[in-house]
């Protein structure tokens, strides 16, 4: 074999490591937008902070809580709802979030992890959303790092699954590029776009799904239910009906710790509090990529 086929072959052979690096998610198999369904079980499973409320008890106002900063993100956004149900052209037309929506936010500035309430109003219906920690290289490395180690790390090369020698192999000129955050809660709105909800981190979560991805039913317990009901934004009106979501937790987090709680250490953080559509790994017409809609800078101590 002369030396241009053995070149040849080390860029095929390159290419094909590449790209399987980058398809594989090194916790669940192979999952990319063209595949979405998934075999899984308890083990896999995290169910994030307190018990869930349906009332909507709305509480915070100007006086006692935070705005979300809100924006539109017209190329990465989702119009279907957490069914999977796409809305009408004309709601695709008109919502805005940055014209349309509030998020209010109150915290608490000591404690032994992250605790808040959120309150959500005119959303998208029945629409779910992550709830993240986002740290900031160049505001505050120690919570930055602290978030990435217990969460999850993004390098701007392509590609979501990266682990911590990823980050730890960047040059320290180009860590500022990264993304760490932790996911750790969601939240569901109603016909109206409407959603209360109490924070308490004590998980790692890497996404969500529906239990109709599922090939293996995660079982009930593990499940969190939702009532998905009609409105002026879907093109055809339909019986209301119930849809339960599945978090899967950041499995490279729990490494030996299948039952661990903690996940803020303590310290200083001056991070974002980051709001994120749910896409589903839905990769047909309006099925969105993970578009952030809403940040909130804070400052809080974590006290053990």
């Amino acid at each position: 074999m002369n030396i241009v086929k053995w070149i040849l072959l080390i860029l095929v052979l390159s290419l094909i490591i590449l790209v399987g690096h980058r398809l594989y998610n090194g916790q669940t198999g192979f999952i990319s937008n063209a595949v979405r369904k998934v075999v899984y079980t308890d083990s896999w499973a995290r169910k994030p902070g307190p018990t869930r409320n349906e009332t909507l008890d709305f509480k915070l106002n100007t006086r006692n809580s935070l705005q979300v900063q809100l924006h539109d993100s017209p190329d990465y956004e989702r119009w279907k709802d957490a069914a999977g149900t796409p809305y009408s052209m004309q709601f695709r037309k008109q919502f805005s979030y940055k014209k349309d929506a509030e998020i209010r936010v109150a915290y608490q500035l000591n404690g032994p992890t992250f605790q808040a309430r959120i309150e959500a109003k005119n959303l998208k219906p029945n629409f779910a959303y992550q709830i993240k920690l986002l740290g900031d290289y160049r505001r505050d490395i120690p919570s930055f790092e602290r978030l990435g180690y217990n969460g999850r790390w993004r390098l701007p090369i392509g590609g979501t699954n990266f682990i911590d020698e990823d980050y730890e192999n960047t040059a320290l000129a180009e860590r500022q590029n990264i993304e760490a955050y932790i996911l750790f809660d969601y939240f569901v709105t109603d016909k109206n776009g409407n959603a209360v909800r109490e924070l308490y981190l004590d998980c790692s979560l890497h996404v969500l799904w529906r239990d109709d991805q599922l090939v293996n039913s995660v079982s009930e317990a593990m499940m969190d239910t939702f009532t998905i009901e009609t409105s002026e934004a879907y093109e055809k009106q339909f019986e209301t009906k119930k849809i339960k979501l599945y978090a899967e937790k950041e499995h490279q987090r729990y490494q030996n710790q299948p039952e661990r709680k903690d996940f803020l250490p303590e310290g200083n953080y001056a991070v974002d509090l980051m709001i994120t559509e749910e896409s589903f790994h839905d990769s047909n017409q309006f099925g969105g990529f993970w578009a952030t809609v809403g940040f909130m800078p804070m400052r809080f101590s974590i006290n053990k």
